[in-house]
């Protein structure tokens, strides 16, 4: 049995008290016996019990003791029995009874076997053509709220449900709202939309629209989004979708779910190319490596690139003094590219401010920010700053990465190892930033794959373009990762 979803039925809106971690569990809550706590959330409790005349296992949900004579929290309870009473769907989490007890109203309802859909995606269960259908059947779902002018006003991975036949429940129902009325401002911000946030007395379909145009995203790039949104990395039918759920103008916008509905079937019906390929590295490619063939006047450049797996980025930026960075980056976790794209922003902006450029300062700013992001995502990063009228270079790699030197004459390789943890990975890096000579004639090769001094081409002094293609063909094969090699010869 897989991890029990109920466990996020309910969103923690603050920290558990250490006296309320492990509440008194009570023998009876109406006719039914409980058998265990489930979750303990910000605002009530979520028990399993049992129905005595069935044997069927419940879930029953109260308020927390100190909500039970909160007068909102009640009629907030109450509001969603009411909800619930009137809904019969598959898709939403049926509601067996309402009653009272010591602790004030309950609700027993359907128990649901399956996991969450947040774990599902963070368990990448979906190919990109199964997300949609699943995007699809929760429409479906919305669907049948709006046209009985109910909105969820919460919808989120947490509070879908999908069950071991593979099937979509809504549940928690506890900030649903009337079409057209004033809403609740309370909810997750990473899935409420601007119309809710600014203007909840004026209630409309775009609420869970909004929602449901986040989870698309999620779903089809089978990561958790964090509220930071890049519809670039979507293919164009699917980002079109998207992008038109997320507008911020309503006149933009969906203003139903039937008009979500056909522009996502249609979609799946045209059989257009949704692949990972085609979301990943159609648009990715062009931000995330230089769209223009290496120059520098100081060097003769050559780069390699293997055809399959997640890109790295790669960027070159050329300082005062004929100096120049090299920065070479790739995420710890797969699928996650999005993510190297604010690598990419930040260190362009980075490297505008930061003069004069001091490379530990860079990686340090950069590490920092990592750190305070939710995410918390670790990044190998490869920094090289050349400085040929000085005839230096300035080396470290974060996580991982090499940097071999060839002599002019094609003898020995040096191998340079000035390595610190991944970026994100400690609160200290403790960079240690030394210098190495480079003389004329000398060829860098710089990649983050594991560079072998031992394992390279026989013929050492090919020009910079051949020299990377046959280093790269030495590199054992990753399907997962584009293995990407830089050579640079000093002229």
């Amino acid at each position: 049995m897989q991890e029990d979803p109920h466990k996020q039925l309910t969103q923690v809106a603050e920290p558990l008290l250490p006296e309320e971690a492990s509440p008194i569990l009570p023998e009876h809550i109406g006719p039914y016996l409980i058998k265990r706590l489930l979750v303990q959330g910000g605002m009530s409790s979520i028990f399993i019990g049992q129905d005595p005349a069935t044997g069927q296992e419940i879930v029953i949900k109260v308020l927390r003791p100190k909500y039970r004579k909160n007068a909102e929290m009640v009629a907030r309870l109450a509001q969603e029995a009411k909800m619930l009473g009137q809904l019969d769907h598959p898709g939403i989490v049926k509601l067996y009874k309402v009653g009272k007890w010591e602790g004030g109203l309950f609700l027993a309802m359907e128990y649901i076997h399956g996991v969450s859909l947040r774990k599902a995606i963070q368990e990448k269960l979906f190919p990109q053509e199964k997300a949609l259908r699943v995007a699809l059947q929760i429409g479906e779902i919305l669907l049948t709220l709006h046209q009985l002018n109910i909105l969820h006003c919460d919808l989120k991975p947490e509070n879908i449900l999908i069950t071991e036949e593979g099937e979509c429940k809504l549940v928690d129902f506890g900030l649903a709202g009337i079409l057209g009325a004033s809403v609740s401002q309370g909810g997750t911000p990473d899935y409420m939309s601007p119309e809710r946030k600014e203007h909840p007395q004026e209630s409309s379909c775009a609420i869970d629209l909004y929602s449901l145009g986040i989870i698309t995203y999620e779903l089809f790039l089978r990561k958790l989004s964090h509220g930071i949104i890049y519809p670039s990395l979507l293919p164009k039918g699917v980002r079109q979708i998207v992008e038109k759920a997320l507008q911020l103008h309503a006149e933009k916008n969906y203003t139903t779910v039937e008009e979500f509905l056909k522009d996502l079937s249609s979609l799946l019906e045209t059989g257009e190319e949704i692949s990972e390929d085609t979301a990943i590295h159609g648009d990715l490619r062009n931000l995330l490596l230089p769209k223009t063939p290496l120059s520098w006047n100081s060097a003769e450049l050559g780069m390699a690139l293997s055809e399959k797996g997640a890109l790295p980025y790669l960027d070159l930026f050329h300082l005062p003094n004929q100096e120049l960075v090299i920065v070479l980056a790739e995420m710890h976790d797969l699928l996650t590219n999005f993510s190297l794209l604010e690598i990419r922003g930040m260190v362009r902006a980075l490297i505008e401010v930061l003069q004069p450029f001091h490379p530990g300062t860079l990686l340090e700013v950069l590490n920092r920010t990592l750190q305070q992001d939710p995410t918390h995502q670790f990044v190998h990063f490869s920094l090289l700053l050349l400085r040929p009228d000085q005839e230096r270079l300035s080396f470290t790699s974060c996580g991982k990465g090499s940097l071999i030197e060839i002599p002019e004459d094609g003898g020995a390789p040096n191998l340079f190892d000035n390595s610190a943890p991944s970026l994100g990975s400690a609160p200290a890096l403790n960079l240690v930033t030394g210098e190495e000579r480079w003389p004329i004639g000398s060829t860098l090769l710089l990649s983050l794959s594991h560079l072998d001094p031992k394992a390279l081409p026989d013929n050492l002094l090919l020009a910079p373009d051949s020299l990377a293609r046959e280093a790269l063909a030495h590199l054992p094969e990753d399907r997962e990762r584009a293995s990407l090699i830089l050579a640079i010869r000093r002229t």
